[in-house]
């Protein structure tokens, strides 16, 4: 049989399940006993659950998800043909197609992209819908205006909003805000004092202080510089009904020389408000339904066309089964077709990585130009040296992930020139002071040898992305739903066989938020001049 698999284990355990079950399937495709045993064994359960672990059999870990996700994918498989087993066992053609996919889905979804970077989900129809819920806070002012923010967030506290009044020497304070004292209260927690407007010989001025309210309500602020004298702010607020009382005192040592006069006219009262069950100043909260629709279409489709011919000739000048040669083609180019796919899904999320602060620009360029001083000896040299400067890049988003889907990114996904240097950067070490460690080990925070990197031609070397993942799929960043993984059609037309090779599904991202992208800029100082996707890249 001839080699349909890059995968030389992969292939041996292919030949030796066959064997094992004398179904080693000859290269005469016309030979249709052996086909038809050989479909009889996927039909069966449990010759199929033998024949599904002989191929996989040493290639993945009993904990791997990858090869969890591919057993699913080759039951799929199995009930597809099932549904399809009277138009099947009809072409010898397709029979050899359909024992021939299952080590084909193996090998193509065993791939680094296809099977780590995102989540593979089969499913046995041909649409789906996918909730999404998000949790929204609303603050409510004093005035009823309320303002939607996505929570939890570590961005942003959700609370009443925090008032900000200067105030004279008696005042209230929801007078000032023009509110009802009896619809409010104050809380005693946040309340201070940020600033004073003060005058010193008539010239008028703001200062920036710290004062805060204890438990009662009193402050003070002591030693406050004026004009070369020492001052005193003391005062009272009441919580219940706003009311506030202050003054200030000054406590300049004997001997201080100051002909300045200083006056302290307002203080900024700093407070926070709650609503007495009116719906104002309150926080509420909702959930947000949505729903990601899924609609699983062609995503594959390749059409064998006057093979009839080609396969006599072959066979007879040179005794090669071009069937098997074809199907190697069609799979390995589904391959780069799923890697394309998923470089163009990441690329059109950019705008959605802006929006969520998951973008970021790291610039060679500035590491080549000289110091103020005309100096580049302090500058580093070496692309290496030169990319270690974009570890606090990584921190950085991995914070901001954490902080938005309480995820970090597992995934790196670049191009082959930033893959080489980024897998070079997983090991390297720094000494300080004469002490020597891999850099990254403090806990709980994300180092390089975190990530785990896939390079493919497909992604343009000036962008990384870091992509989260989850085996849920309502949890997925990246979400292929496969409803057909790979399926053969037969036709004949005027005397001429046609046949399809196709595949029905859908990929997408499907939670922005799990992906961080840092748009390399000037990269070919070091690379030299590389294709890239077109000129809109630089628009960046």
């Amino acid at each position: 049989m001839s080699a349909l698999f890059n995968n030389d284990l992969l292939l041996r355990n292919y030949q030796t399940v066959l064997t094992e079950s004398e179904l080693v399937i000859s290269e005469d495709v016309a030979e249709k006993d052996l086909l038809e045993s050989a479909f009889e064994m996927i039909k069966g359960p449990t010759t199929f659950a033998a024949f599904s672990d002989g191929i996989m059999e040493g290639l993945f870990e009993s904990t791997d998800m990858v090869g969890s996700n591919i057993t699913r994918l080759l039951e799929r498989q199995r009930s597809y043909i099932l549904e399809e087993s009277t138009s099947v066992a009809s072409s010898p053609e397709a029979m050899s197609f359909a024992v021939a996919t299952f080590p084909m889905l193996v090998d193509l979804y065993a791939e680094p992209i296809l099977a780590k970077a995102i989540t593979v989900y089969p499913y046995d129809k041909p649409k789906l819908t996918i909730p999404r819920i998000k949790w929204i806070a609303t603050i409510v002012n004093e005035k009823g205006e309320g303002t939607d923010y996505e929570y939890p967030t570590a961005t942003k506290a959700i609370r009443a909003n925090v008032k900000k009044v200067f105030i004279k020497h008696n005042d209230n304070l929801f007078t000032k805000l023009a509110v009802d004292a009896d619809e409010f209260r104050i809380t005693k927690r946040n309340a201070r004092i940020g600033k004073m407007l003060v005058k010193i010989d008539g010239a008028a001025s703001e200062v920036d202080v710290f004062g805060i309210f204890d438990a009662k309500g009193h402050f003070v602020i002591d030693d406050i510089e004026l004009g070369g004298k020492i001052f005193t702010v003391q005062g009272k607020v009441e919580f219940n009904n706003g009311k506030i009382v202050w003054s200030f005192t000054d406590t300049t040592p004997t001997g201080v020389a100051s002909t300045s006069v200083v006056s302290i006219d307002e203080i900024e009262v700093q407070f926070r408000i709650y609503g007495n069950g009116i719906k104002k100043g309150v926080v509420t909260t909702k959930p947000l339904m949505s729903t990601i629709e899924i609609d699983c279409d062609i995503e594959e489709s390749f059409e064998i066309r006057e093979i009839e011919e080609v396969l006599q000739d072959w066979k007879a000048l040179w005794n090669l089964d071009i069937l098997s040669l074809l199907k190697d083609h069609v799979k390995d180019q589904m391959k780069l077709n799923k890697d394309a796919e998923i470089a163009d899904l990441l690329f059109g999320n950019i705008p959605a990585a802006k929006k969520y602060n998951m973008y970021r620009t790291f610039d060679l360029s500035v590491w080549t130009a000289a110091d103020a001083s005309g100096n580049k000896e302090t500058k580093p040299t070496t692309i290496l040296d030169i990319f270690k400067n974009i570890y606090p890049i990584f921190v950085d988003l991995t914070d901001q992930m954490r902080k938005r889907i309480k995820m970090e990114p597992k995934y790196v996904i670049c191009g082959t020139k930033a893959g080489s240097v980024l897998k070079s950067l997983q090991s390297f070490e720094t000494s300080l002071n004469g002490n020597t460690g891999s850099i990254g080990q403090v806990a709980g925070t994300p180092n390089m040898n975190k990530f785990e990197i896939i390079v493919s031609d497909a992604v343009e070397e000036e962008l990384i992305h870091l992509v989260t993942k989850s085996e849920e799929y309502r949890l997925a960043t990246i979400l292929e739903v496969t409803y057909k993984p790979l399926y053969v059609i037969v036709e004949t037309t005027d005397s001429k066989r046609r046949t399809f090779i196709k595949s029905r599904g859908w990929i997408g991202i499907v939670r922005n938020e799990g992906i961080a992208t840092i748009h390399v800029k000037n990269f070919e100082k070091y690379f030299g001049q590389y294709e890239k996707r077109g000129e809109t890249l630089f628009l960046f």
